[in-house]
């Protein structure tokens, strides 16, 4: 079940890993460049520069033995995103955002990461909804979240419905079914991170796509 870390990123034309590694943490497996198929339909960025890094990260040194953690950084240049995906298993989520710490304070002005995923509200919106919402969970004027009902009208009193929050409330969580083929499977969106029920790499492709495409 992978995660996915998204930040923004601007990344120099040509810009590529100076050697083997990032820092002392990221051993460098591969670095390809290639097109990814176009599994969502309204894709438009098929012809952004796509460059794909097979790596393998070491954290630091803790209590008992420490197991290297394998993952694919992806950098998508047309939509200014980077895509740090790591399989769940046996991973904690909060390693994806060391993950991206590493590589934020081991790369040079030719790469810029920022620290969060600030896009706004919109585009969040737009992914959100592009699938079938299970469950959302907003930031209410007040500064606190809130699960909305995902019915245009409730019949609970003062409850927020998803009429009510779309665009308006930022989405701070949000559990979403996507539906490709003749199957379906769920992700969560949350702290600038996706985790997907799916080990297929098509559909972790996929959600990329949907994502970047709310962009729009």
């Amino acid at each position: 079940m992978p995660i996915v870390g998204i930040r923004e990123m601007t990344a120099e034309a040509g810009w590529r890993p100076s050697g083997d590694t990032i820092g002392e943490s990221i051993n460098i497996i591969s670095v390809s460049d290639s097109e990814p198929d176009t599994y969502f339909s309204e894709w438009d960025f098929s012809e952004q520069e796509a460059i794909n890094i097979e790596f393998e990260y070491t954290p630091s040194a803790g209590f008992g033995n420490v197991s290297p953690i394998k993952g694919r950084i992806k950098i998508r240049t047309g939509s200014g995103l980077l895509f740090v995906v790591v399989d769940s298993e046996n991973n904690d989520p909060n390693d994806v955002d060391q993950i991206i710490r590493s590589i934020r304070k081991n790369t040079n002005d030719s790469l810029k990461i920022k620290k969060r995923l600030v896009l706004g509200r919109e585009p969040i919106w737009r992914f959100v909804l592009a699938g079938k919402p299970v469950r959302i969970d907003v930031v209410t004027p007040f500064g606190g979240v809130q699960r909305i009902s995902l019915q245009k009208e409730s019949s609970i009193p003062d409850a927020v419905t998803i009429e009510d929050a779309e665009g308006n409330y930022p989405v701070d969580s949000a559990e979403v079914e996507f539906t490709r083929d003749s199957y379906s499977f769920d992700i969560r969106y949350f702290e600038d991170k996706l985790t997907i029920s799916s080990d297929n790499s098509s559909d972790v492709e996929y959600i990329i796509q949907v994502f970047e495409s709310a962009l729009r």
